[in-house]
């Protein structure tokens, strides 16, 4: 398994970008890091909404942690990953 893209890139179907944290390329799954410093007023909030169900219209999954999750339950947080990963595409991993 390829290891995630930071900053990722996605053109939607208007032909504007948005940009995923760190994205699975072969599994569409993308992983978006929750923090109030960029994500803590309403304008955001709803920017983040609406960028997340673009890139769940093209197919990509996303799984949202915090700054916390990352920090204080790093394990969990992998563990979910990982789930996901074989879930999505289950064969690659096992070989």
């Amino acid at each position: 398994m390829r290891p995630p893209v930071r900053q990722h890139r996605v053109k939607l179907p208007d032909g504007s970008w948005i940009r995923l944290d760190d994205a699975y390329l072969d599994e569409l799954v993308f992983i978006e890091l929750d923090g109030w410093g960029s994500h803590g007023s309403k304008q955001a909030f709803r920017r983040d909404r609406r960028r997340q169900n673009q890139a769940v219209i093209l197919g990509w999954l996303p799984l949202r942690f915090t700054w916390a999750d990352v920090v204080y339950e790093p394990e969990r947080v992998a563990a979910e990953i990982m789930t996901v990963l074989e879930q999505r595409c289950p064969a690659r991993l096992r070989s």
